[in-house]
């Protein structure tokens, strides 16, 4: 098993205009496909301004045959980490594995902009962006499953685990207990 040390925002957008859904009722989201396994460590929301967010966010990432995989909601205003133009909140480590459909959505986005229509994305190599997507909810949490074709929305985000960085917790463990080993045998010795 390994530590996380570092993680990145996923995607990032770059480009396009920010703008709120005056009506509140949608979720909005994106599909993709993960190309090499990763771990997300926590779920993330556009900040616009970088100066905090409007009204909290419902968020969560379902697998490939639908199903709820994580969900956390962000608070409202700035108590929450900024990481460049997201806002993050902790979420239990989860794998996702290779495979293609995964879905990341949000609520409320009626007051807090998102980003539309970005020229270009900033992706990490293990995924791939597909489309984003849409559904009238009535509010809640919901995998959206409309297109919105060729217009990119991002509001949601991720980060994953830099596995690159990683330290494995055995070796650390394993020289931490022969360190106090090696301590324990030299001070028997000094009394001897």
């Amino acid at each position: 098993m390994a530590a996380p040390l570092s993680a990145a925002v996923i995607v990032t957008p770059n480009g396009g205009t920010d703008t709120a859904n005056p009506s509140g009722t949608y979720v909005y989201g994106w599909e993709f496909n993960v190309n090499s396994q990763i771990t997300v460590d926590h779920l993330a929301i556009y900040d616009s301004g970088l100066d905090g967010l409007a009204e909290s966010h419902d968020i969560g990432i379902w697998n490939p045959a639908g199903a709820l995989l994580l969900s956390a909601t962000i608070a409202s205003g700035t108590g929450t980490v900024l990481d460049g133009l997201f806002r993050l909140v902790d979420v239990s480590n989860t794998v996702l594995a290779v495979g293609s459909g995964y879905v990341i959505a949000a609520t409320n986005f009626d007051v807090d902009l998102m980003r539309v229509n970005a020229s270009y994305l900033t992706i990490g190599p293990e995924i791939s962006f597909v489309e984003s997507r849409f559904l009238d909810t009535g509010g809640s949490l919901d995998r959206p499953t409309n297109s919105i074709g060729s217009l990119k929305y991002f509001g949601p985000s991720f980060t994953v685990i830099d596995s690159s960085t990683a330290v494995p917790i055995p070796a650390t463990l394993a020289l931490f207990g022969l360190g106090l080993a090696i301590l324990g045998w030299s001070r028997r010795n000094k009394r001897s």
